[in-house]
């Protein structure tokens, strides 16, 4: 009890330094350090002061821990701090003093400032934000546009989805490393308040910049934060009155970096002269330049620099092919980098920026100023000191209403994504993919829609009307809790027939009329999945309203920019096919009534927000919420004892593919290695039992005389029969002993294989109850089942001590072996849904199998020769607990449905391109499996062979085969899997025809090495095929098509060792391999016919705009799978 009490308080210690709040405070109330909490992780980088992250990142730098205060309060512009500001310019300068557009006004800032605090830091730096909400009776969240947030989804900042919302007067820590380089800002996500104030920039430099030689300098200075202002706060124009003079859509000023000027709305002059926004740049440099619209409203924002050019390099935070243009449109949330070259006379140059769209011909405009270094403050290039119209736009980019054709303005769909992975390539190249789509629209009520109802309605007054929106007939609520953190919520709110659940009255997943829900989309994560995204306002044939989609967690690449004209023609669809990667965005502007269309992999788990960025419409309901598979559950016991830290990474691992085929790959070696350490241990040991007397080694004894019937006569003329005549043969003891060891051994081959064959036969009847009940269940709950039925089956073997006992194990094992290879196989089609990536994925699972049947036998071999029997059972077992283990911490099994409609098993095996496909796996095994009881008992009889050397045997099959599936897993990808499979089926019957010709073990190394490299050609090459059939011919779920290429090979080992002993018996060793080998020698043609497959005729159609017919292909809205 001494030493358990001290444990226990460490123990306990340790935990609540894990599970206590993010946020520590020290007596005084004031923030702690980072690094002087409990947390130990910290230790692992230097904690800065936020501001001194922002540094030099050309060279290799140190990781470092940024850490950032910010307190959000309500604040005023034009308040006391700015004294005389704009009659004293200096005092528009002091600290603390926010002028906006020169106007006195609430407002809400963040660390007093507008924008508020830049968060500049290195590749690699992680990101500490300590918020504290002193806004009294309101909430508050911050997300972090454009950062994804892998491994981090609960720091998104979406409230009641992703997290609780910061109560006032209280405090959230926000930690998360972003994962690429770029431009991005933040904003709260909270009502209405980004649009009073709390909005900021985020820049990541990297170490290395690919675009670094196209510019001097990226200064911090040339961060260019756009912003559309209100003259009051915003929730007085949510919902509005009658008597407001603008609607709440329509901006009455402009900011840049926190600086505008609001013009008189009667002769469009300028009411206050304000300072205004300055960038410097020295003449012959070249400087990066960040556009930020961090903006809210619906009007697009074109940027014009007076007498300069601008080389647009980047977009959202993706580095792309410099295009050269004029003027850059940009909607709210969307980024830009461009290139300046300061190469015009050094004077002083307008930085105009004017609004479009509904703002057009309002003369709703700003100015700053880009001033050369030695320029004289008063030598401005044009006569305007601050000019009251537009620049000339010239070429421009992203422009209005993809408007391209002859026009030389350049859309946001032809330009080049800059060095693109290959993962990226396989984005755009891939064929099967999910298809999304989504519609959405403005709508007017009449009084009775929104009054007297009872319940609340989400709208806005504009022009006098009651105006709402909505997405695919949804305006979106959110859930009363984040299901991120609290899985059962959105479960129990279904169960307990809430309206809020989109699909309690739906029909199926298609809601037809309008509805306030939560409406979620699931995506089976690592699809790729093409979304479009489409504008139905038609109401007011003449407005020319464009909107900014924002997708959360996730950068798309933009296939199309489609205008009204194009939907209305039906060119919705862009080839993929195309040498040229096009850019990838996060955020995307919808021309008005027209279209985009994006690609995206879905491998970054949890619940993300897509919406406009339009905050009126966003409020209203004009979002929906991406589910991409399994999402993160709260912390475990684990995750807690671990801290933070590991928690972050645990949850990466669990997102990760890779590690998914590791764990696969290590089921199949062990149960392979199971399947295969018994090879050279069970026969001797079964005889050892039944003759426990009889000692392997023969020795000498005298001879006896032993006399031989006469042979009758058949030929009277031959005389020679007298020879034979009472004829007497003498033979030794042990030669008797010999012949009485030969006659019991082929008696033993029965026994035995009808044991080897007894796993195959129950896993051959498991298979079709496995396969479909993954499609229920998913994959992970089988997968673990699988383990526990083999670590059973292990222990069986190592203390079982008769037929009996061994005959269970080996049955036993076959439940576990199909629950472990089908679901393993589903989750690495389901994990690596790209064909080309499925087959690498699958070799390699494959590469596990075999080496697992290349250490099995001699692993069992020289273990039962120099240490026992039961040895080599209780170290599988101990690898099988540690597989358990990481299962258990990786996958978590758990009951996971299925989002689209499994294929039935009747179409599956009805299918005769499937057929053949397995029926490659069958006759490709069935020698292998032939052999497997029969050749250690053939070598022990006619080379007499030790047990070390029955398992070696099998060592040159193994090698190759391991060689073979991960050769052939991306190889016959590119060759045709078809031509591999049959190339592969003629080299095994060549193989099996060689084996009886061998006189001793060396002259079975070539035969047997060519053996097991073509099953694994076909191995290889056919597990991926079965899922590229379901996938073209079917649905993408893959539980039961790989339950019958289980199936298929468990036929080949079943039906292999129960004939080899009958075989052997009645035709011999030899004619029983020639017999096999024939049979894939016949066989070999027909896998012709899987050269071309025909695909099932896609039938999905993309919505034209009409409310009634709206579709949802292969999606649905989900309850919850946890």
């Amino acid at each position: 009890m001494g030493i358990l009490r001290p444990a226990l308080l460490i123990f306990c210690f340790v935990l609540f330094c894990a599970a206590e709040d993010d946020l520590s405070t020290n007596e005084n109330g004031d923030f702690l350090r980072y690094d002087q909490r409990c947390d130990s992780s910290a230790s692992d980088s230097k904690v800065v002061k936020g501001e001194l992250c922002n540094r030099d990142c050309g060279r290799k730098q140190e990781a470092l821990i940024c850490h950032f205060k910010f307190t959000a309060e309500y604040y005023s512009a034009m308040g006391p701090k700015c004294g005389g500001c704009p009659s004293n310019k200096t005092e528009c300068f002091e600290p603390e003093c926010v002028v906006a557009d020169g106007f006195p006004r609430g407002v809400l800032s963040v660390n007093r400032k507008i924008p508020g605090p830049s968060i500049e830091v290195c590749e690699g730096d992680t990101i500490v934000v300590d918020v504290e909400n002193f806004m009294s009776g309101t909430g508050l969240t911050i997300h972090w546009h454009g950062v994804r947030q892998r491994g981090t989804q609960y720091m998104d900042g979406v409230p009641f989805l992703t997290q609780c919302p910061v109560g006032h007067h209280s405090s959230f820590r926000y930690t998360f490393k972003p994962d690429h380089t770029g431009t991005y800002f933040w904003h709260s996500h909270e009502g209405f308040q980004k649009m009073d104030g709390i909005v900021g920039p985020l820049i990541v430099r990297g170490a290395t910049d690919r675009r670094r030689h196209l510019y001097d300098f990226d200064l911090s200075e040339h961060v260019v934060v756009l912003q559309d202002w209100k003259a009051q706060f915003f929730a007085e124009y949510m919902p509005g009155t009658r008597s407001l003079i603008k609607s709440a859509e329509i901006p009455d000023s402009l900011l840049i970096n926190g600086r505008g000027g609001r013009l008189d709305p009667s002769n469009h002059t300028l009411l206050r002269d304000m300072p205004l926004a300055e960038f410097e740049v020295e003449a012959g440099n070249k400087y990066r330049f960040r556009l930020i619209n961090a903006g809210c409203l619906v009007c697009p924002l074109r940027l014009t620099i007076e007498g300069h050019s601008l080389q647009v390099i980047a977009a959202d935070s993706h580095d792309i092919e410099p295009v050269q243009v004029d003027s850059i449109v940009i909607m709210p949330g969307e980024r830009y980098d461009f290139v300046l070259h300061a190469n015009a006379a050094e004077r002083i140059y307008w930085m105009n920026v004017i609004a479009l769209g509904p703002c057009e011909g309002q003369n709703i405009l700003h100015n700053g100023i880009l001033r050369y270094k030695n320029a004289d403050r008063n030598a401005y290039a044009s006569n305007d000191k601050y000019p009251l119209s537009s620049l000339p736009e010239g070429r421009v980019l992203n422009v209005m209403n993809a408007d391209c054709k002859g026009s030389g303005h350049i859309c946001v769909d032809q330009l080049a994504l800059s060095e693109p992975t290959p993962e990226i390539r396989a984005i755009l190249q891939e064929n099967n993919v999910q298809r999304l789509n989504l519609v959405f629209d403005m709508q007017t009520f009449e009084s009775a829609d929104v009054f007297g109802t009872g319940r609340p309605f989400k709208f806005f007054v504009e022009d006098e009307e009651l105006a709402g929106s909505h997405m695919n007939n949804v305006s979106l609520m959110m859930p009363p809790a984040p299901p991120l953190s609290q899985p059962n919520v959105l479960r129990d709110l279904c169960s307990s027939g809430s309206e809020k659940c989109c699909w309690n009255r739906a029909n199926g997943h298609e809601v037809q009329d309008y509805r306030h829900c939560i409406n979620i989309y699931s995506v089976p994560l690592g699809k790729v999945v093409e979304m479009t995204i489409s504008d139905s306002y038609a109401n007011d044939p003449a407005e020319d309203e464009s909107h900014p989609i924002h997708l959360h967690g996730y950068s798309f690449l933009v296939m199309k920019v489609g205008s009204d004209t194009e939907k209305a023609e039906g060119k919705f669809l862009k080839s993929a096919s195309t040498s040229i990667v096009p850019a990838m965005k996060d955020t995307i502007m919808v021309p008005s009534k027209g279209f985009v269309q994006l690609r995206f992999r879905a491998d970054n788990s949890g619940y993300w927000l897509v919406h406009c960025h339009v905050l009126p419409h966003s409020e209203a309901g004009m979002s929906a919420i991406l589910k991409p598979g399994a999402t993160r559950r709260p912390m475990g016991i684990v995750e807690l004892i671990g801290g933070p830290r590991f928690a972050a990474h645990l949850q990466e691992w669990r997102e990760s593919r890779r590690l998914v085929l590791a764990i696969v790959a290590i089921a199949l070696l062990l149960d392979n290695m199971l399947l295969t350490t018994v090879v050279p241990i069970i026969p001797e040991f079964l005889y050892e039992i039944r003759h426990p007397n009889e000692s392997r080694m023969t020795t000498t004894a005298t001879p006896f005389a032993v006399t031989t019937p006469a042979a009758p006569v058949t030929d009277l003329e031959d005389t020679n029969w007298l020879r034979g005549l009472n004829a007497t043969t003498t033979i030794s003891p042990a030669e008797e002993k010999k012949l009485q060891r030969h006659k019991d051994l082929i008696e033993e081959t029965v026994a035995v294989g009808v044991m080897f064959a007894s796993k195959a036969f129950v896993q051959l009847l498991a298979n079709p109850i496995v396969g479909p009940l993954t499609h229920k269940i998913g994959y992970s709950l089988p997968m673990f089942t699988g383990f526990i039925i083999m670590f059973l089956s292990t222990i069986i073997f190592a203390f079982g001590r008769s037929y009996t006992v061994l005959f269970i194990a080996r049955a036993l094992q076959g439940i576990g072996s199909s629950c472990s290879s089908v679901s393993g196989m589903g989750m690495l089609a389901e994990r690596y849904p790209e064909d080309k990536e499925r087959g690498n994925a699958m070799g390699i699972a494959l590469g596990g199998l075999a080496l697992g049947v290349l250490i099995g036998p001699p692993f069992g071999g020289v273990m039962y020769e120099f240490v026992g029997k039961t040895a080599p059972f209780l170290i599988l077992s101990a690898l099988a607990l540690g597989d358990g283990m990481l299962q258990l911490l990786v996958l978590q099994p758990k009951v996971v449905r299925q989002e689209a409609e499994p294929p039935s098993m009747k179409a599956l095996v009805s299918d005769p391109y499937i057929i053949v496909a397995a029926g490659a796996i069958t006759f490709a095994n069935m020698g292998i499996a032939m052999l497997e009881p029969s050749l250690p008992i053939w070598m022990m009889d006619t080379m007499g062979a030790d047990r070390w050397q029955q398992g070696v045997t099998f060592l040159p099959a193994s090698i190759s085969y391991l060689i073979g599936t991960n050769i052939f897993g991306p190889l016959g990808h590119r060759m045709g899997r078809w031509l591999a499979s049959m190339i592969g089926l003629i080299v095994i019957g060549l193989c099996l025809m060689m084996i009886p010709l061998a006189t001793n073990m060396k002259h079975l190394i070539i035969p047997n090495a060519g053996l097991g490299f073509a099953i694994g050609m076909v191995d290889s090459s056919m597990m991926p095929e079965l899922g590229y059939l379901v996938d073209i011919r079917h649905t993408a779920v893959y539980g039961s098509v790989y339950a019958i290429g289980d199936v298929a090979f468990c036929l080949g080992f079943a039906v292999g060792p129960a004939l080899s002993g009958t075989l052997v018996n009645s035709i011999g060793f030899e004619w029983m391999l020639f017999g096999i080998a024939c049979l894939n020698f016949l066989y070999a043609p027909l896998l012709f016919i899987l050269k071309s497959p025909p695909s099932r005729e896609e039938k999905a159609s993309l919505v034209t705009g009409d409310k009634s017919s709206v579709r949802y292909v292969t999606y649905q809205n989900e309850e919850e799978d946890e």
